[in-house]
């Protein structure tokens, strides 16, 4: 149910395992990391019910200044996880799980706990959990995107950052501006 090839763009209904295995990979990672588990987040669009997504969880782990980003990466890495290097902006670390043929069935996004990407990620997910209209529109713009870009995540990442810019603004604008990067 969970795994994508690394470039492939293709949506599936949501599958509510996904909420179970969000938790179990969270307290999994927080066990082997020592981090508290309120700073492992399943984020992304597997831990909004209803919502169409790409059958991979996307995490957020927040880093807090005292966490050394390396040893913690090194200890996810001899766990199972891949070191992708840097992510998209505001992320510090990318890793990934992967099966076999390049399948990748988790993104972990460490990035600074609190940070302006931490807090957008959950404040997106938060609103596209409780608000039907938002979660409604924001899934024709994954399928339009996914069929115009079948291929390419990049591209389908793109398409949807000023969907989620816009929104996180209208939904609180004096926490975020419109340049803020999500």
């Amino acid at each position: 149910m969970l795994g994508l090839q690394a470039t492939t763009v293709q949506l599936v209904a949501h599958h509510p395992t996904w909420l179970e295995e969000g938790r179990r990979i969270n307290a999994w990672i927080a066990k082997i990391t020592g981090l508290p588990l309120a700073r492992i987040q399943h984020v992304g669009s597997t831990a909004v019910p209803n919502l169409i997504a790409k059958p991979i969880l996307d995490l957020d782990l927040g880093l807090s200044p005292a966490d050394d980003s390396n040893e913690l990466v090194a200890t996810l890495v001899e766990a199972g996880f891949i070191d992708r290097g840097r992510g998209a902006a505001g992320i510090v670390r990318l890793l990934v799980w992967e099966s076999g043929l390049r399948i990748c069935s988790i993104h972990l996004h460490i990035m600074k706990h609190a940070s302006i990407r931490w807090e957008c990620d959950i404040a997106f997910r938060d609103a596209l959990q409780t608000d039907p209209v938002l979660r409604e529109s924001y899934s024709k713009l994954k399928v339009k995107l996914a069929e115009r870009f079948p291929s390419n995540r990049r591209a389908y990442r793109e398409g949807k950052a000023t969907f989620i810019r816009n929104n996180l603004y209208r939904l609180n604008p004096t926490a975020w501006t419109k340049d803020d990067e999500v």
